[in-house]
């Protein structure tokens, strides 16, 4: 299994903790407010909601009044809080924190809340059809970057939050230090062959090594040998980048 397969299925894993946490919320808040449906209702073939624009009925019990509407307040605040703010300020939510990923912009940073938003309204494509999210996983195995719907509207990528701290915490000599800017590779970019040969006259290439969202690993260009390098985190050593 790849690294980006298995980054894949911790983002599903994230995804069904935060979605669990609110039916988990929404079953204990309903299983509270709910009355049971009298008998008379079925027998007469009418609904206790009649006419009650705040109720609802859910199988032999209804809800219906401020109790219901608080519910459902408190479930769009979750909603709101937790998939549009949290993640739009720091990246993250309760889920990609148990799995260890994080969703920035381009520029590895937090997207901000209004991106969140709309990568929260698209990615509603994702979960196409019924709630099985057969189109998120045909995008994200489609794009470079391992994106799905939601990350193409908002211009952001989801990395791994477990290679960046064993790239960071490690002390030898082969760490690669965080790139500043300009010295990332584009989210759809290839890697070249060989970087271009840089003119006389113009500024050197930045030094060190990139960040490579579509391969959620650092590369670097040998120049005694004429070959890319990637980072592996898991053995902190620097080994021949082989493509496909």
């Amino acid at each position: 299994m790849t690294t980006s397969t298995r980054l894949t299925l911790r983002r599903f894993g994230g995804a069904a903790i935060d979605i669990g946490l609110l039916l988990v919320f929404v079953w204990g808040g309903w299983s509270l407010i709910a009355e049971p449906t009298p008998r008379v209702y079925d027998v007469l073939g009418i609904s206790p909601c009649s006419g009650d624009s705040t109720c609802f009925r859910a199988n032999d019990s209804f809800a219906h009044g401020w109790p219901l509407v608080i519910l459902l307040a408190l479930s769009a605040a979750y909603l709101v809080g937790v998939f549009i703010v949290q993640r739009g300020l720091t990246g993250r939510t309760v889920g990609s924190m148990l799995f260890m990923f994080e969703v920035v912009g381009e520029d590895l940073r937090p997207i901000g809340v209004g991106r969140a938003a709309l990568r929260s309204l698209a990615g509603g494509i994702d979960y196409l059809p019924c709630c099985i999210p057969i189109v998120g996983v045909v995008t994200i195995a489609a794009t470079p970057s391992r994106q799905r719907v939601g990350d193409l509207a908002a211009g952001s990528i989801v990395v791994d939050v477990r290679r960046n701290k064993s790239s960071s915490a490690n002390g030898s000599g082969t760490e690669p230090s965080t790139p500043e800017t300009g010295q990332r590779v584009g989210v759809h970019e290839q890697l070249p062959l060989r970087p271009p040969t840089v003119a006389a006259q113009a500024p050197p290439r930045p030094p060190g090594p990139l960040w490579d969202p579509s391969r959620q690993a650092y590369v670097l260009w040998d120049e005694a040998n004429d070959r890319w390098l990637i980072f592996d985190a898991s053995s902190q050593q620097w080994i021949v980048l082989t493509e496909g």
